[in-house]
């Protein structure tokens, strides 16, 4: 027990300063660095410009490199860190489209309820950098959908082994979530408007998932793969 303890305390301390550290560049971003993108809240009948991280026209690109606490005894970028920095990034795209504060102001979060991960090529070795391009994907009655999708940088000139696949995906990542406000969780169009503030059109792309035109797929093999899950766990809850 005290070895547990012991695990949770360093991770606490490794995660929550790097947590911080992301809402805080996200928020600065947003902030001061200006642009046709229009963050939650904010009146945009004026404006051309779409909100950072809703749907795949304007993804919110994180950018990292592979560091001590990311790789494994191959120097490459262990399979554990790929979902630490894809939460990372999405602290950072919460902040930077203003959607963090308001989810504060309102007592709101988003949970994450599970998720597929696709390796397709490691990240390494030590130090090299990369991004990670975010989006919402979709939304149903239930649950918020979140893509990402991990490549090297196109100006960092050494994408890859001939130099020449830095546009190429590396991981892939798809996470389903669900919006809670106190204890209840709510429906993430209700989410979206009511404390977002987000235009109902940018809804309804989403709600017909057609910002990707393999979303609804990617979205039944999930819940397939789901439901398998829960009746396998069902079966081993009764031996």
């Amino acid at each position: 027990r005290r070895t547990s303890k012991t695990r949770r305390k360093t991770m606490g301390l490794l995660h929550i300063p790097r947590v911080v550290l992301a809402s805080t560049r996200g928020y600065l971003r947003g902030r001061f660095a200006g642009g046709s993108t229009v963050r939650c809240g904010e009146d945009n009948t004026s404006s051309e410009g779409k909100i950072l991280g809703l749907g795949p026209a304007n993804p919110h690109i994180y950018r990292a490199r592979c560091g001590l606490f990311d790789v494994d005894l191959n120097m490459h970028m262990n399979h554990a860190s790929y979902l630490a920095h894809a939460e990372l990034s999405r602290w950072e795209m919460m902040a930077e489209n203003g959607s963090l504060g308001l989810m504060l102001r309102d007592r709101c979060n988003v949970l994450v309820t599970g998720c597929v991960v696709r390796y397709r090529k490691e990240i390494g070795p030590l130090f090299r950098p990369f991004e990670i391009q975010s989006h919402v994907s979709s939304i149903d009655k239930r649950n918020l959908w979140i893509y990402h999708t991990f490549r090297y940088p196109r100006d960092s000139g050494n994408g890859g082994e001939n130099g020449n696949d830095s546009s190429k995906v590396l991981a892939q990542i798809l996470v389903q979530g669900v919006c809670v406000r106190g204890r209840k969780v709510v429906a993430p169009q209700t989410f979206l408007e009511e404390t977002c503030a987000v235009d109902a059109d940018t809804v309804a792309h989403l709600k017909e998932s057609c910002s990707d035109g393999l979303m609804k797929e990617k979205k039944s093999r999930f819940e397939e793969l789901e439901a398998v899950l829960r009746t396998s766990a069902a079966v081993d809850d009764n031996k």
